[in-house]
């Protein structure tokens, strides 16, 4: 056996791969690029595999992740890469000849790599020929020194039966990247779901630290009508602008919120969607306690559509999310009908499955907010907002900056008043409510429409607004009540708030 090298000239500036550690990735969306790539590889050479073998071919990918090393490595036992393929591999933005498959941009193997850690690096050796390639990437070192090639180790003579890459990861925790709890069963889950369609196809088994994943896929509704069974679920045909999105949508056997809506797949693979996930326009789904939104569920692809460059969002413009939109509710209308044809001449209340069902979908999200957990850990600890000490003067000049506001008087009583301005020309660091008190019997308001709650969870929804808005008119009166009696306990302020909260009607009442 001989060892030799070779050198990959690397463009752009090598220092760009240090810029990769702050892309928006989640954890189980950097392990897909790699999916990915093993993935394609199989398919692309799934004959060749066959015709070598004389059996039908299965890719198996093995996940192993140490915490305590701060190592990931990803293995596979496709096809492998030739010279020309690695050296490709190792070089930014150049895609492969054929980018009809999951490999189409030539970033996500570094992409992926760079943002889990500052050292990696990738082994492969392609069916029928005897030689490994390998290379070495030093995030830092490229920082520094900017060379503008790698080199790539070559290793002659190897077994021409063999076939394999191997991604290996180092120093994830000097990137934070520590996976633990709850966190390792969401990547899991969320692997199993993306590729739900090479793991039922039975042609592809994914491994995490030796556990084979497999997807669960929640029962359809079968309604016993007379001497038939109907199932429900349909085909979906529609168009875009000239793209098609085809797919099915279905009603669910048992309403649930954190498996329904719509999932949406690209050339087989789950782009957005998965457990708690799901795509939920309010114009179809409506609230999320509706029966819509519990039971409704469908699987559109968008093969060719685009796709962000970390493959987490089908790229579509806002015309182009509303005809879509405009054109499932026509397609759907028949199922939303069926959805809440049980509680049908009924006001829809929250029950305690809808509750529950609903609150799950968020439990998870809240869960996974590492971000709110260390402003929780702060705020404990005694790192406390200062109190801006002219609020109330600058509440007061901006609403004459805002120009026209609304002014309300509670029960159609000239005692209090509030005044609330917009903002929609703020940032999102700005707080969400500045309140003053210019007078005894007045509250002036300014609502913030460019925080990233109302982003989150607002929207264009205007009924959302409308909820957050009474929400915050409450909080306003129950402030109002604070600074006229600090006496109060916590409790008795929140059963004042109780009680305003109590008097508020919706829109149609």
């Amino acid at each position: 056996m001989s060892i030799t090298s070779l050198e990959v000239q690397i463009q752009p500036e090598s220092d760009i791969y240090s810029t990769y550690k702050r892309l928006s990735y989640r954890p189980w969306y950097a392990l897909a690029e790699f999916v990915d790539n093993s993935t394609q590889n199989f398919y692309a050479n799934r004959g060749r595999l066959e015709e070598v073998s004389g059996r039908a071919p299965m890719l198996t990918i093995d996940i192993f992740y140490d915490r305590d090393a701060g190592t990931l490595s990803v293995i596979d036992d496709a096809l492998g890469m030739g010279e020309t393929d690695f050296k490709r591999a190792l070089q930014l933005a150049k895609p492969p000849k054929n980018t009809s498959g999951r490999s189409e941009f030539g970033m996500g193997l570094k992409t992926a790599a760079c943002w889990l850690g500052p050292r990696w690096s990738v082994v492969s050796k392609q069916l029928g020929s005897d030689t490994e390639y390998s290379a070495h990437v030093d995030v830092e070192r490229l920082q520094a020194d900017k060379p503008r090639s790698l080199f790539v180790g070559m290793r002659n003579e190897m077994p021409l039966g063999d076939h394999y890459t191997r991604v290996d990861v180092e120093g994830l925790g000097d990137y934070d990247r520590v996976f633990v709890g709850r966190t390792l069963g969401k990547i899991k889950e969320e692997l199993a779901s993306m590729y739900r369609r090479d793991i039922e196809s039975g042609d592809v088994v994914i491994r995490f630290n030796a556990e084979e994943l497999s997807f669960y896929r929640p029962k359809i509704w079968v309604e016993q009508v007379g001497d038939h069974a109907v199932e429900w679920r349909k085909s979906v045909s529609i168009e875009v602008n000239g793209r098609p999105v085809r797919g099915w949508v279905a009603l669910l056997d048992q309403g649930k919120a954190r498996e329904a809506g719509f999932h949406l797949f690209r050339r087989g693979r789950l782009i957005s969607g998965g457990p708690t996930q799901g795509w939920k326009p309010w114009e179809i789904f409506k609230a999320p306690n509706s029966f819509e939104s519990q039971r409704l569920y469908g699987e559109l692809e968008f093969d060719s559509w685009p796709v962000s460059h970390t493959k987490d969002q089908i790229s579509w413009s806002g015309a182009e999310e509303s005809l879509l939109i405009e054109a499932l509710l026509e397609t759907v209308q028949d199922y939303r009908q069926k959805a809440r044809e049980s509680r049908r001449g009924e006001k829809e209340s929250l029950s305690k499955k809808g509750a529950e069902s609903a609150l799950e979908a968020e439990k998870g999200v809240l869960e996974d907010n590492d971000s709110l957990a260390a402003k929780l850990t702060l705020t404990e600890t005694g790192v406390f907002p200062a109190e801006d000490p002219i609020e109330g003067e600058m509440v007061e000049g901006l609403l004459e900056d805002v120009g026209e506001s609304l002014s309300l008087q509670f029960g159609g009583l000239a005692y209090p008043t509030l005044r609330l301005g917009l903002l929609d020309g703020a940032t999102a660091g700005e707080p969400l409510v500045r309140l003053g008190f210019p007078q005894e019997d007045m509250v002036s308001m300014l609502l913030n429409l460019r925080h990233p709650f109302v982003d989150n969870f607002v929207g264009s929804d205007d009924s959302a607004l409308r909820m957050v808005a009474n929400l915050l008119y409450v909080d306003a009166l129950v402030e109002r009540v604070a600074r006229r009696s600090p006496q109060l306990s916590p409790a008795q302020l929140r059963l004042v708030k109780d009680g305003f909260l109590r008097e508020l009607r919706p829109l149609d009442e």
